[in-house]
């Protein structure tokens, strides 16, 4: 028994698998959306969400977001701990600056490696775009305070 003391403990003391550098990975898929993007990369929030309602972005979100994100939009709702890497805060001096067509791109189709689910199989375009304008006004707001 004791002969396998020692091997198991080795084992059971190796981490076979690096960290993951959660900024090099969020680095390299914002490349990626902007490259896919293409144009729309830069267009405004005018365009990218034009009709969209914040009053009905904040009810999707505070129904649907908020778990993770948090209420004040800051990373940490009630579901965001133990989460690899942490949720992003979507205002404030932490967040992650993307353009409005990349926030669409990344509640629809979800962000790899995280825990960010593909939204758009869930809500409609509409709804997302609501979402995104509500947390876009929400950004805004912060950055005047």
């Amino acid at each position: 028994m004791t002969r396998f003391a020692l091997p198991l403990l080795l084992v059971a003391c190796a981490d076979p698998t690096p960290p993951v550098d959660h900024t090099a990975r969020r680095a390299a898929l914002h490349a990626e959306l902007k490259q896919s993007l293409g144009d729309t990369w830069t267009a405004g929030a005018d365009q990218v969400l034009e009709g969209a309602r914040t009053d009905r972005g904040e009810k999707v979100y505070n129904k649907s977001c908020g778990n993770c994100h948090g209420t004040d939009l800051r990373g940490h709702g009630p579901r965001a701990g133990g989460m690899t890497p942490p949720p992003q805060p979507l205002v404030g001096p932490d967040r992650t600056p993307l353009p409005p067509a990349a926030l669409v791109h990344l509640v629809t189709h979800g962000s790899p490696g995280t825990a960010m689910a593909p939204w758009g199989r869930a809500f409609s375009e509409t709804q997302v775009r609501d979402v995104v304008a509500f947390v876009w006004a929400k950004k805004a707001a912060a950055e005047l305070e």
